[in-house]
């Protein structure tokens, strides 16, 4: 009978343990338009709607393949066709700012990011690094390109601010401001820097930023996080009055117990009606983020 119950405690506490090591997903892939693929830490999947996205995640866009990503801080990452990024790491505190963290590395292809709560309470904390520079914000809508070798645009990293700020930086530290409307430049060959970097006086060729088809979604999609993070989760209804008071692409997903009537969600990864909860399970305290 002892030995049983040494049996039973073992089991449960490796069960514990693998639970707390487990971590929390950072992100929910919000619109997709084609193929991608994410490669994990065990192996690799396709992605779909709904997936969760993981702090480590390199995920790659094929041919004519749009990806949107909504971190759990309100961040929204538009991947373009033909693009690489990883998720080097990302850490949301909604209590204590100061644990915040948000690194992501694009490889190759163009990426739109709208930033969220990690980027609006500590901007020193978001940044962005291609092949041939590190980026910086400062509460932004932006866009990053990395263009290969053998096209018409100069191979290297581009970056355009469409709202807010940012900064570019090359290996050497040199590094400049971009504005609203500005582009800014960071060539891959090394000979080209010192005359080449810093801030284009005329638009870049057209290959180099693509319109992305959810482009018009992103802002939204940030606002709509942003304020279920400033409100109170503890005081907000388990579902509304009505369903016409919930955004409907909320209404959706694969909810691990069912749905409610009515379609509302429960439970689920990206819970509709319950999104509260949702951001509750992802950082460690539900209040105490404030303006």
């Amino acid at each position: 009978m002892i030995e049983y119950a040494k049996w039973i405690f073992t089991i449960f506490f490796m069960l514990v343990w693998h639970i707390a090591l487990a971590e929390s997903h950072v992100g929910v892939v919000e619109r997709i338009q084609g193929n991608a693929q994410v490669v994990y830490a065990d192996g690799s999947d396709a992605i779909a709607i709904e997936d969760e996205i993981y702090k480590g995640d390199k995920i790659t866009t094929q041919k004519d393949t749009e990806l949107v990503i909504r971190m759990i801080d309100g961040t929204v990452l538009a991947m373009r066709p033909n693009t690489q990024i990883t998720l080097t790491d990302f850490k949301f505190n909604r209590k204590n700012s100061k644990k915040d963290n948000m690194l992501v590395k694009l490889l190759k292809g163009g990426m739109r990011i709208v930033t969220g709560a990690i980027g609006k309470k500590n901007p020193k904390k978001v940044k962005f690094k291609t092949p041939t520079a590190t980026i910086g914000i400062r509460g932004t809508d932006f866009e990053l390109s990395v263009i290969e070798a053998g096209g018409a645009a100069s191979a290297g990293t581009y970056n355009k601010v469409y709202y807010g700020a940012t900064y570019l930086e090359n290996a050497q530290g040199k590094r400049v401001e971009v504005m609203p409307n500005q582009v800014a430049y960071s060539p891959i060959e090394q000979l080209k820097i010192a005359h080449q970097f810093g801030l284009l006086d005329q638009a870049p060729p057209p290959e180099v930023f693509q319109n992305g088809s959810y482009d018009q979604v992103l802002e939204s999609l940030q606002q709509e996080t942003m304020r279920y993070l400033n409100e109170d989760a503890t005081n907000m209804p388990n579902k509304p009055e009505s369903k016409q008071n919930v955004p409907q692409k909320l209404l959706r997903g694969n909810a691990p117990t069912g749905h409610l009537p009515g379609g509302e969600m429960m439970n689920g990864k990206f819970p509709g009606v319950e999104i509260p909860n949702y951001y509750k399970n992802s950082v460690p305290d539900a209040s105490g983020f404030g303006q």
